[in-house]
């Protein structure tokens, strides 16, 4: 395996461990929250950033942080709120169907195209009642989370969009011998 096939790897490792212990605020610890919610982290190394956008029922808020190579989690010291929304009447049966789908969808927790070493990197964490899932996807189009992704799209501002480009990624994973896909 070649040494740039191991960082996607120990990303992985190092995120699966993270949501083990929820957090204080978790849906699974709290009988207030409602019943599901996620967040997913747009990872830029090259630029030593990363935002954040924590989706409920209720609202979408957006932080801007830094990207710490152990802790890229949702809740971050140095992380700076850029945007909030409140309850949006419109997008609840929408969100409903995001909960459904994503617990009965058996999606893994990896997706790498390693013959990208930088680029598109999300990680996503997934929380209802009694589960929760967290996935990564690097340089790769992974068609189920495309809908999480547009909802959040439909409520952020244009400068806050997360590229999710179907074609852009499927043309990158074309000719690409090592996909990592697993759990």
């Amino acid at each position: 395996m070649k040494a740039r096939s191991l960082v996607p790897l120990l990303f992985f490792f190092l995120f699966s461990f993270y949501g083990k212990g929820q957090t204080p605020d978790s849906v699974i610890n709290n009988r207030d929250q409602a019943a599901f919610r996620f967040w997913i982290s747009d990872i830029d190394k090259a630029g030593d950033s990363r935002i954040t956008y924590i989706v409920s029922q209720d609202s979408v808020i957006v932080k801007k942080g830094p990207y710490d190579f152990i802790y890229f989690a949702k809740n971050h010291k140095d992380d700076k709120v850029v945007f909030r929304s409140g309850p949006d009447n419109g997008h609840e049966d929408a969100f409903i169907r995001l909960a459904r789908d994503m617990r009965s969808d058996d999606i893994h927790g990896l997706y790498d195209n390693t013959c990208i070493i930088d680029g598109l990197i999300l990680y996503f964490h997934f929380e209802w009642k009694g589960k929760t899932k967290n996935v990564s996807v690097s340089n790769y189009y992974l068609e189920s989370i495309a809908p999480l992704i547009r909802y959040v799209n439909k409520r952020v501002p244009k400068e806050l969009l997360i590229n999710y480009s179907k074609s852009d990624l499927r043309k990158s994973q074309k000719g690409c011998e090592t996909i990592l896909i697993g759990d």
